[in-house]
């Protein structure tokens, strides 16, 4: 991200309109989508995009549009972007900006606003107004409203490398109406040549990496704590090269999962027994881009930690502000995750190598007996409706190694988590927000940004009701992609809680759905569709699917008994409390 804004460009040496000068911006950055509906107020963007070389991909709502963006952020590793009309339009972002902001996914959310002159009225009852940066202020990094078309490119400079800084996640820039139309001169102030538009992190101090070296080569149970942070800085590939040199096991945090493919022998889940024990018995934790969050009970001793002081903690982060933050550790760096990888790689081989990576190798080798055990299980059911158990696993074994996976949903993600392994090095799902109907979205954001690659989402029905109407979106853009449907017809996840509370399954409250044809829904958005009911259906259905390069639903009818109960509920519900 070092290199130089280029001089030239359409209109060059000209006066610009503002919407000129935001699209001349992202063509230098190598932005290729807008996400954006159709609005009157950047008719100026709209009209030059695609000599800027912009594509305007335009969802049903606006909320699915930053979905959209953030999907292409976590896919590229630079910022998605979105742009909405004034008022209702940049209202709707909210949700999404929301959600990227507790994922901290860099995403551009550009809105405009009334003129300035009305927007500094005294007035009540203005039409399609509503005070936009105070509403976005506090779920972003960066926002800003623009008083002059001079300082578009200043202004989206400055948000940019706010998206991408120590903590990434969504700005918010605010072009007023008639500052997207003004007219001004380009001056070479305006793209600056040569400049960085952004820093990034270096290596990591040398002496906190060599005592953490010695940690590790001293330690008896070493274990890594994989974050999302690896996913940020695209580190998945260092991290590969790195955890195999190790040797020792590796628990993904619910961000981190898939960095180490899942078929990896020293790969473990948080949600196993077999992983838990290893977390519990573990003497030294080295912890990559995680802020060890409350999936992980921030740390603390107990259940799943073990004895409190029984642990060495050597964290690892781009931003300084992470270190120490949920929990004390002994030793703290902050650099580029891809760069410490390397420099803890050299250390450790400079004094010694590890002298016990093996030490928690049983409990890997228990996880995989464990899932062998519960993929027999799920398999072994044959009845109708199909067990979701066995919709996940069919659904992984039909898919190539490189696709991109998406989750969605509460108790079809638990399924996924244990049966269907992520094997690409990429997958979608938002591990710290739990923001259901992301799905979709994600999974056409990530088709666009990634054409190269498969992708299939894994969804419930409640999750993908929420955007479904994306279906269209997806049809009008002909973006080709696989939704399959646990289609059990109820809010699962809502349903043992309620059982427990309430005296039994009989008295749950607005837990049903009715039976709706999703498949039918998909036909007439124009998408292949396909509906199973039964296991030996489901085969030839993906398969279909998966041939037909459209995008394409596959509606499986689950079994709403099993699905209630998925794998790692218990202790998933477990990690919650107001004890902390």
């Amino acid at each position: 991200m070092g290199d130089a804004l280029p001089s030239g460009g359409p209109s060059d040496g000209k006066s610009l309109q503002g919407g000129e000068l935001l699209l001349r911006f992202l063509q230098a950055e190598g932005n290729r989508q807008i996400f954006a509906i159709a609005d009157v107020s950047y008719n100026p963007v709209m009209r030059e995009g695609a000599r800027y070389g912009q594509t305007f991909i335009g969802p049903r709502h606006e909320s699915a549009g930053v979905h959209m963006a953030d999907a292409v952020a976590r896919v590229t590793g630079r910022p998605g972007v979105v742009m909405a009309g004034m008022g209702p339009g940049a209202a709707n972002l909210l949700p999404g900006v929301v959600c990227a902001d507790i994922e901290g996914i860099p995403v551009l959310v550009i809105a405009t606003q009334r003129s300035r002159r009305t927007h500094s009225a005294v007035k009540r009852g203005r039409f399609q107004y509503t005070p936009q940066l105070e509403l976005f202020r506090p779920a972003v990094r960066y926002a800003k409203s623009v008083e002059d078309a001079s300082r578009i490119p200043e202004v989206l400079r400055a948000a940019w490398r706010a998206a991408l800084g120590p903590r990434p996640g969504p700005v918010y820039v605010e072009i007023p109406s008639d500052v997207m139309n003004q007219r001004v001169e380009v001056t070479p102030a305006m793209f600056p040549e040569g400049r960085p538009r952004r820093f990034a992190p270096g290596s990591g101090d040398p002496a906190a990496v060599a005592e953490a070296a010695r940690l590790l080569c001293r330690a008896a149970r070493p274990l890594v704590l994989a974050g999302s942070g690896l996913y940020r800085a695209r580190a998945q590939q260092a991290f590969r090269g790195f955890a195999a040199e190790l040797g020792i096991p590796v628990v993904p945090s619910f961000g981190g999962r898939g960095v180490l493919p899942d078929d990896d022998p020293r790969a473990l889940l948080v949600l196993s027994s077999a992983g838990r024990r290893a977390l519990a018995e573990a003497d030294t934790v080295l912890v990559l881009g995680s802020s060890i969050g409350e999936p992980l009970a921030f740390g603390r001793p107990g259940e799943l930690w073990g004895e409190a002081d029984a642990k060495r903690w050597i964290q690892v982060d781009s931003d300084p502000a992470a270190l120490g933050f949920n929990r004390p550790v002994d030793v703290g760096i902050v650099g580029d995750l891809r760069l410490v990888l390397s420099q803890l790689s050299e250390a450790i081989s400079s004094a010694g190598g590890l002298r016990h990576a093996a030490g928690l190798a049983p409990h890997c080798a228990e996880h995989r007996r464990e899932l062998a055990a519960l993929r027999r299980e799920a398999m072994g059911q044959g009845g109708s409706p199909v067990h979701p158990g066995r919709m996940v696993a069919e659904v992984r074994a039909k898919l190539a190694r490189e696709t991109i996976v998406v989750w969605d949903g509460g108790n079809t993600t638990l399924w996924s988590m244990h049966l269907a392994p992520v094997l690409g090095g990429e997958l979608l799902w938002t591990s710290k927000f739990g923001h259901l109907g992301t799905g979709l979205p994600y999974a056409m954001g990530a088709r666009l940004a990634c054409p190269e690659r498969p992708v299939c989402l894994i969804t419930g029905d409640s999750a993908f009701g929420f955007n479904i109407q994306e279906l269209e979106t997806c049809a009008r853009h002909e973006i080709p992609l696989v939704a399959v449907i646990n289609c059990d017809y109820q809010w699962a996840m809502e349903i043992p809680g309620q059982s427990a509370d309430f005296g039994g399954r009989d008295a749950c409250v607005g837990v049903e759905h009715y039976p709706a044809r999703y498949d039918r829904i998909a036909e007439g958005f124009g998408c292949h569709a396909e509906s199973v009911s039964r296991p030996d259906e489901l085969g030839a259905a993906l398969e279909r699917a998966l041939a037909s390069q459209r995008p394409a639903v596959v509606q499986v009818v689950t079994d709403p008994k099993q699905n209630e109960l998925p794998p790692g509920l218990g202790l998933l519900a477990g990690v919650y409390g107001d004890d902390y």
